[in-house]
């Protein structure tokens, strides 16, 4: 089970990385943590822990963790292959691109590019048959009905479904599987002998089980369902890769703002264009971004980034060019106060690297309007789940449910930052969970949107 966390001064530092990651995965009760940085153009891993607490098989720096989302770098990177062979064009629209597939919203559709697609700014509704064991083909055909949240390019919504049309596009330019393009087009040019896509290959790894909270007093127990479904692939489902191995691909990402850097799987150029924001997202949102780019998330401290979950497994990774450092952490279990955990590892190793502190976490100030509070109530919804909005003894609250895990519900009350952000408190802890942003008028419909955990959710009644 994650504990407070421990005051800087009483953790070794990253520089003695064994002991670093000792103490964390001591203090936080992680079964296994991996973690590894690259700095002066030296990779450091160091692992500490139980790959599954079932088997007792202890974790090395050579284990295999999953990386989830961190995936659709990869995926972007595939795609940005393929237009540097001249077989496509990121702004081409997607209808052309793939024969076949068709989105809901006849007046928006033709719009939707390939570069939308990798930005998160296409509108499609992202988060649907995430468990489905489809192939990327027959899970494309179900997209013409899902609705878009937004017209293409005006808005921003995080959605995995988008990465599973990138990985379709994949398929069908090269007439081979996306796992196929991953090993041949990624995995051998950087020599990565300790990473997977193929679940048939797991045997011959060393590889980390995902771990949830069981029972009332939140024990720690290997999760039964191990991935998201096969059709996820692209997005993030199942990916495995020691930290060594994740820092690798950073360094050939790196090296495009290297003076004389030359790297192996892009042009220079076309590293620059999937770094740089492509939009801007609302301050103080859930995922500490500033913006977002072609794959990356572009980080509120500066440089580029992304996080992932899969059932209990969570997983980060962070590039600073300006810094030509980078660093990863991989642990194998995902429980509720995960995002306290990760605030402090991350600031260890940004500072450690870079000598600059991360953001502080903002503030709460003031109260909420009781009128805008008055018009905020009601029921909101995306494709993967819904969120009542309702006041309480004077405070605003958000009730959220999953479609997916029917037995998880989210009950906060929300606190004013500024510039429509909200931080969440949980009902019976007051712990703080992650910030909620209100976004007005930006459906055809009209009326306020919530931007929970990233998804965008409509209002659908008052």
């Amino acid at each position: 089970m994650t504990r407070s966390p421990a005051p800087a001064a009483e953790r070794p530092s990253p520089a003695d990385l064994s002991a670093y990651v000792r103490s964390l995965r001591s203090h936080y009760g992680f079964p296994a943590l991996s973690v590894g940085y690259l700095k002066a153009g030296r990779i450091s891993v160091a692992a500490d822990g139980r790959l599954n607490l079932r088997t007792g098989v202890k974790a090395r720096a050579d284990s295999l963790f999953q990386i989830a989302s961190i995936t659709k770098i990869y995926t972007s990177i595939l795609v940005m292959q393929l237009a540097e062979a001249g077989k496509l064009d990121i702004d081409d629209c997607m209808e052309d691109l793939l024969p076949g597939l068709r989105f809901a919203d006849p007046a928006a559709r033709r719009h939707i590019t390939p570069r939308h697609l990798m930005a998160h700014t296409s509108g499609v509704d992202g988060d649907f048959d995430m468990s489905a064991s489809l192939s990327l083909q027959a899970y494309a055909s179900r997209c013409a009905a899902v609705p878009l949240l937004f017209p293409p390019g005006e808005s921003w919504s995080y959605s995995n479904a988008g990465y599973v049309l990138l990985g379709r596009l994949i398929e069908h330019v090269t007439d081979q599987t996306w796992q196929q393009a991953m090993q041949d087009n990624i995995f051998h040019p950087l020599g990565l002998s300790a990473s997977l896509v193929d679940p048939f290959d797991l045997v011959n790894h060393r590889a980390a089980a995902g771990h949830i909270q069981q029972g009332s007093g939140r024990t720690l127990v290997p999760a039964e369902q191990v991935c998201f479904g096969q059709s996820m692939q692209p997005a993030g489902s199942f990916t495995m890769q020691a930290a060594g191995d994740l820092l690798t691909l950073a360094d050939d990402i790196l090296s495009a703002w290297r003076d004389g850097g030359v790297p192996k799987l892009l042009s220079a150029g076309s590293f620059k264009e999937m770094a740089r924001s492509h939009i801007a997202l609302p301050p103080h949102n859930a995922l500490d971004a500033s913006g977002w780019g072609l794959g990356f998330t572009r980080l509120v401290e500066g440089g580029l980034g992304h996080a992932g979950g899969t059932p209990g497994c969570t997983s980060f990774v962070s590039i600073q060019p300006e810094h030509d450092a980078a660093y990863a952490i991989l642990i194998n279990c995902h429980v509720p106060t995960m995002r306290n955990a990760l605030r402090d590892i991350r600031q260890d190793l940004h500072h450690h690297l870079t000598e600059t502190n991360r953001p502080a976490v903002a503030e709460t100030e003031g109260t909420i309007d009781q009128a805008f509070a008055e018009r905020l109530c009601g029921r909101y919804a995306c494709v993967s789940g819904q969120a009542e909005v309702f006041l309480s003894d004077g405070r605003v609250c958000v009730t959220q449910t999953a479609h997916d895990t029917p037995d998880w519900r989210m009950d906060c009350y929300l606190e004013p930052l500024d510039r429509g952000a909200y931080a969440s408190f949980d009902h019976k802890t007051a712990q703080r969970g992650a910030n909620i942003n209100i976004i007005q008028d930006i459906t055809p419909h009209g009326g306020p949107c919530l931007l929970l955990a990233g998804r965008l959710h409509r209002r659908i009644c008052a």
